[in-house]
């Protein structure tokens, strides 16, 4: 199960466990499944013995190694073993090993039907290797040294990927118990999420949240005033955060949900350093990165944010366009939810919907939910006729005021321009909502029904406007997945939208916490309106 969003665990720590004890959780030894092993992974294995003998290592080589050897993996489970090799030479590079020869990666295969150890058994000098006090923590070598048996056959046994025979199974659970081996319960965590994106199960058990887009590190700077043209200003301080408004959406979803929800981010991101500080950033708040592709041309999108004392904004980003393969690639691998007891929805930012426009009856068709933030919406698409056809393909639909007036080209009261948007894009009968937001002053929601509801916020002092419109997106179907009766769920959204202009970035309170309770409270209940076109309710 995921790790709930709370502990902060910088990306050194778990990319140090992982490599540390455990990450070999994801490598099959393929004398157990009776098939010869490949070069690809008899030296991935062996990267994995020198960075056990090296741990701890520097956060930005420990977590580029991370990656790249699970990419090495999912490579060569595919049997693209070119591939593999070039991650492989890769991890070989990052750890100072001198480049293998063409006769040297085709190697020599061992009998198939042997378990044959990697490393010679020594009971004398691995004996110290014994867990007490004060003394370094065993490792899977050392259990593979004492048992006689290979790293991969260890892993299999603490993980229960293949099969080993039952003498061999019995043989490293007795080592582990006495060299007191304690499997790193984070890896393993990762490993599972990770492996059930071959299948893209998932957790049958939870609604599901696959939000589609934009993931950038985001660069603030806090200044008093925003500069003019031609100005040069010093910013009280520059935070380096996650940011785009996919992944605020998602990361907002997990933190009010937390593991009641599995929330996923599907995106493109490469093998740069800031990509892999955002893949462990992600997995560390709670969002699932099996959706996320790698390749080499890519690099993780940045984003200039200038912040002044009033939470006035500029901000200056490098969007990611992701193609309609990217997503029908990844829609094979989902399963079919029209019979499923719990809801899936694939969220989509208005960047997006050009090129994704194509995959998204076949998304429907699957019956999983589709909802859409119009921010960033092209302007084909901020038309009358644009904004009717995102009626047609999302349930959830979630229209900034900006947007609207400029679909509709009125800047008449809210009310009425609430009903004529609701003439072009009214939700469906059953689930769909849609959503007006209004900033500070709240929000219009039209729900399938035909009820209607609006609420207002409490007034809170601003500090950064940045994501907000995302927050409240990631609240709204977190609540709305789970199940939550709509003023309920409107209400809670509000509240986190409220909470995250009081903050830098887009957050906000832990949904345990006092402080969140408290903002609850304090919010209004949305209010039920008979006719949108009568005055806005106090």
């Amino acid at each position: 199960m995921r790790r709930p969003c709370g502990g902060a665990i910088r990306a050194g720590v778990l990319a140090g466990v992982l490599l540390g004890s455990g990450w070999l959780a994801a490598e099959e030894s393929p004398a157990v499944s009776r098939a010869a092993p490949s070069p690809c992974a008899e030296g991935l294995a062996a990267t994995l013995v020198v960075m056990e003998e090296r741990s701890p290592m520097k956060d930005q080589v420990a977590t580029a190694l991370m990656w790249r050897r699970m990419d090495a993996w999912a490579a060569l489970e595919k049997g693209e073993e070119e591939i593999c090799q070039e991650h492989l030479a890769v991890v070989r590079s990052l750890l100072g090993l001198p480049e293998e020869d063409e006769a040297a990666r085709r190697g020599s295969s061992p009998d198939p039907g042997e378990e044959k150890a990697t490393v010679p058994a020594d009971l004398s000098s691995s004996a110290s290797a014994v867990s007490v006090p004060g003394m370094a923590r065993p490792t899977i070598r050392e259990v593979a040294q004492r048992a006689g048996v290979s790293l991969g056959t260890v892993s299999n046994v603490i993980n229960g990927q293949a099969r080993v025979r039952p003498e061999t199974q019995a043989l490293v659970e007795r080592t582990i118990r006495e060299l007191g081996y304690r499997p790193d319960a984070i890896a393993q965590s990762l490993i599972a999420r990770r492996s059930q994106a071959g299948n893209g199960e998932g957790d049958a058990d939870r609604p599901r949240l696959s939000a589609v887009g934009y993931l950038s590190v985001d660069y603030v700077a806090w200044l008093e005033e925003l500069p003019e043209r031609e100005e040069r200003v010093t910013a009280r301080t520059i935070e380096r955060i996650l940011g785009g408004p996919a992944a605020n959406v998602a990361l907002s979803a997990a933190r009010l949900a937390g593991p009641a929800l599995e929330v996923e981010l599907i995106t493109n991101l490469g093998f740069d350093e800031d990509s892999d500080w955002a893949l462990v950033e992600l997995d560390r708040r709670g969002v699932s990165t099996i959706g996320i592709e790698r390749s080499a041309d890519r690099r993780l999108s940045r984003a200039f944010v200038l912040v002044d004392r009033a939470g006035r904004r500029t901000i200056v980003n490098e969007p990611v366009m992701l193609g309609e393969t990217d997503l029908l690639r990844y829609l094979g691998r989902i399963e079919n939810r029209a019979t499923a007891e719990t809801p899936h929805c694939l969220h989509v930012e208005g960047f997006q919907i050009s090129s994704l426009e194509g995959a998204l009856p076949a998304v429907r068709k699957s019956g999983v939910f589709t909802s859409l933030h119009t921010v960033g919406l092209p302007g084909e698409w901020r038309t009358r006729e644009g904004v009717e056809r995102l009626g047609q393909l999302f349930d959830v639909l979630f229209v900034n005021l900006e947007t609207a007036r400029a679909v509709l080209g009125s800047e008449g009261e809210e009310g009425p321009l609430f009903q004529e948007l609701c003439s072009l894009a009214g939700p469906r009968a059953g689930r769909g909502a849609l959503v007006l937001t209004l900033g500070r002053d709240g929000a219009w929601l039209r729900a399938g029904d035909d009820s209607t509801w609006r609420i207002r916020p409490k007034r809170v002092r601003v500090v950064d406007r940045t994501g907000a419109g995302d927050v409240f997106a990631g609240a709204f179907l977190a609540r709305w997945l789970g199940g939550g009766e709509f003023p309920l769920v409107l209400r809670e959204a509000t509240a986190a939208a409220a909470a995250s202009v009081t903050r830098a970035g887009a957050d906000f309170p832990a949904p345990d916490s006092t402080s969140w309770r408290a903002l609850c409270e304090a919010t209004p209940k949305p209010a039920p309106v008979l006719s949108p076109d009568a005055p806005s309710p106090a």
